[in-house]
């Protein structure tokens, strides 16, 4: 057929075409040298595009792999094996330990840093300023007359931490975390029992069944917890959870674990209803500083219909992108596993919580399950009683998605994560988001080894009557 349509397209016979053929010799001679010539470059790039490098970062066809509990690699086993008696303590111990990682001899602890470096890019930079004598005596005043924080002060060094795939960036400065705190002039939690005791009498939360709307398949109503429809949608199906208390602070665990039951009942029946949504993701300001329009504890919630909303499908995007690159591995396993091999994680379970590199604001911690169960919920709710009772940070920000209400484990589908951060103090008339969030990098200036041993600390206090 081809040879036909050759005929009409040149006006050649077949017999004139073999003889045009045939008679250029040394034209499909070259033709057939630079072919094969083309092929040999070709398997000398997969070659070398791929020497030294372990089996799990070398390129070929890609199998997505969905995210299951593992046994991580942990601090221990870094440190005997990867970078010997050198200390991991504060986030600024990461310059010391990157370069002696590198340079291990060992396989393991190499295959682990090569993974390390296509995650994570973290670099360290130094940047002096000069104090004039009357300016000096400023600064020293701001930093408490603390030599050491002002010799600091004058040489700051600078981490630059990045997330290669979810392309998030967080500059890190570790003297602006360390400078002495000013005291409100009212005591955050009496400021809060004010704002309680202002908003309680006029809260149509607390009158939800009069005051709040309802979805077209009634509302969910529990024993400590119930549902309503979002008055002004952000999307067709976009809920409220609310608890049946008006403090935002003082609520307990089985408050939350119902709280979280109603979330769960609502995105099932939003999907009973029209299964051709499926993707539950989520929002919780707490309180008006972090962003909150209501003192009432309230959760929006959203279950999208072609992908997972916002940022949380920018972290599923990235997950692809990074099986793609490294088949046969999981995004989520790895960035676990890089922050446990660097002490920065806590279980429960077959929940892991992380104390992220890379936070969007600060003391973020992020919280991985397989599924949405009750490791996953206590795990939450121990890191918030963290944040509330024990690091008394009264105002924070959480987003999060759960998987795919079909069952489906394909690249379609995340695993449940949550991400919670702090937001600063609650009467602070400054926002704690700038310019500088907005269009650049994040500034979160809060050591993750210290977030993470409060974590690990509330973990093992509150987690030993949940089982």
């Amino acid at each position: 057929m081809w040879l036909r349509k050759c005929r009409r397209w040149t006006g050649l016979s077949s017999s004139k075409m073999m003889q045009s053929v045939m008679g250029n010799g040394g034209l499909w001679k070259r033709w057939l040298t630079l072919l094969v010539l083309f092929m040999i470059c070709m398997v000398f790039y997969y070659m070398l595009s791929n020497m030294g490098m372990p089996n799990h970062v070398k390129f070929s066809s890609s199998k997505w792999l969905p995210y299951t509990y593992q046994d991580f690699k942990d601090k221990k086993w870094f440190e005997s094996n990867c970078i010997g008696s050198i200390e991991l303590n504060e986030f600024e111990d990461l310059k010391e330990i990157i370069e002696s990682w590198k340079k291990s001899s060992s396989k393991d602890c190499r295959n682990m840093y090569l993974m390390f470096i296509k995650l994570l890019r973290i670099t360290f930079d130094e940047a002096e300023v000069v104090f004039s004598d009357t300016f000096s005596g400023q600064v020293k005043k701001w930093l408490n007359n603390d030599d050491a924080l002002y010799d600091q002060a004058k040489k700051q060094l600078i981490i630059s931490a990045y997330n290669v795939y979810t392309r998030e960036h967080n500059m890190y400065n570790p003297i602006r975390g360390k400078r002495p705190m000013s005291i409100p002039d009212v005591p955050e939690k009496t400021y809060i029992e004010q704002l309680v005791r202002k908003t309680q009498p006029t809260c149509d939360f607390c009158n939800y069944k009069s005051h709040t709307a309802q979805d077209v398949f009634d509302r969910i109503d529990n024993k400590l917890s119930y549902s309503a429809s979002n008055t002004f949608k952000l999307d067709r199906w976009h809920g409220l959870f609310m608890l049946k208390t008006h403090h935002p602070l003082n609520w307990t665990k089985e408050q939350f674990l119902d709280l979280m039951d109603t979330g769960q009942q609502w995105f099932k029946k939003v999907y009973a209803r029209e299964g051709w949504y499926k993707y539950p993701s989520g929002i919780w300001d707490l309180l008006p500083h972090a962003g909150a329009s209501q003192v009432h504890p309230h959760i929006h919630g959203f279950l999208d219909r072609d992908s997972y909303q916002g940022v949380t499908e920018v972290w599923r995007q990235a997950a692809i992108e990074y099986n793609q690159d490294v088949p046969h591995h999981n995004y989520f396993i790895d960035i676990i596993e890089i922050h446990s091999m660097l002490g920065l994680t806590v279980s429960y379970g077959k929940a892991v919580a992380f104390a992220n590199l890379v936070p969007k604001r600060d003391n973020e911690i992020v919280i991985v399950s397989e599924k949405a169960d009750e490791d996953f919920f206590l795990l939450w709710y121990f890191v918030v009683r963290g944040f509330l009772d024990d690091m008394e940070c009264l105002c924070y920000s959480t987003g999060f998605a759960l998987p795919s209400m079909t069952g489906d484990t394909s690249s379609s589908s995340l695993p449940a994560y949550v991400r919670i951060l702090t937001r600063g103090a609650v009467a602070d008339v400054r926002s704690d988001i700038s310019s500088l969030e907005l269009f650049t990098a994040s500034n979160a200036n809060t050591d993750p080894y210290k977030v993470i041993n409060v974590m690990r600390a509330s973990v093992s206090k509150r987690g030993k009557t949940s089982r």
